[in-house]
């Protein structure tokens, strides 16, 4: 696979997100991403799925805006669609899931970190955010609905409007993450707080992980072509195109 490894180890599956361009999140990475949740949702010998990066520093900085920019209506109706997918199978995924934040999460960075069970991040100079207000980039609605049941309701404004980014202390205060470790402990302890998961009845922890999600799962699928078309209208609208190819400027220079 060119974007992603997966790999399996006495019942906890990992799938190392690793990409040019820091993990930027374009359709390739999507699909790939997508195939093997289904394939390790299905597995039986799969009790547990830990997410981990491949690139040191960075978890993911969010949509690849250099793929995407020149992205006519229908092919960004189509890769929303793709998006929408994975963060709705990813948060339904059946058994538990630990993120292990050794990097910065931003963007879709942030809203897959925000799917799991557990989130450990690194006691460093990463941070975790959700910076579409700045571009000028409204939230997907299914993630409107995933955020307002993942954090607080004192943090909605701060995260989906003022766009804040959270350092590992504020982010452990603001509950987006469960445990804060040195960098080269970040791995080992996500998978420590996923493998005291792994220890307890998979069925019984399937079902009750399913029905605590099940109102936001079914609003997330609920969503459809009116909600993207609105979305990609806001994504064309003249403003933000401006912003985002600042952006792609910026990091040309």
């Amino acid at each position: 696979m060119a974007g992603i490894e997966v790999t399996l180890h006495q019942g906890l599956a990992r799938i190392n997100i690793s990409k040019a361009r820091g993990n930027a999140l374009d359709a390739a990475v999507l699909a790939e991403m997508r195939a093997a949740l289904g394939e390790l949702g299905r597995d039986p010998a799969v009790h547990g799925l830990l997410l981990t990066s491949g690139h040191a520093k960075l978890f993911s900085p969010g949509l690849d805006l250099v793929a995407l920019v020149d992205y006519d209506r229908n092919a960004m109706l189509a890769f929303l669609e793709l998006f929408d997918t994975v963060v709705t199978e990813l948060y339904a995924f059946p058994r538990p899931v630990g993120v292990a934040l050794t990097g910065s999460a931003l963007a879709g960075g942030c809203i897959l970190a925000l799917c799991a069970d557990l989130r450990v991040m690194a006691d460093s100079g990463a941070v975790i955010g959700l910076n579409e207000a700045r571009v000028g980039v409204a939230l997907p609605f299914g993630v409107t609905r995933l955020l307002a049941a993942a954090v607080s309701p004192r943090e909605l404004t701060r995260m989906a409007l003022q766009a804040r980014n959270y350092n590992p202390a504020e982010a452990l205060a603001a509950g987006l993450v469960d445990q804060l470790a040195a960098p080269a402990e970040v791995i080992p302890a996500t998978e420590a707080l996923l493998r005291e998961l792994l220890d307890r009845e998979p069925g019984a922890l399937s079902l009750t992980k399913a029905w605590l999600r099940a109102p936001v799962i079914e609003a997330m699928r609920g969503s459809g072509l009116a909600e993207r078309q609105q979305f990609v209208e806001c994504w064309f609208s003249p403003g933000t195109q401006a912003r985002m190819r600042e952006i792609l400027a910026g990091l040309k220079k």
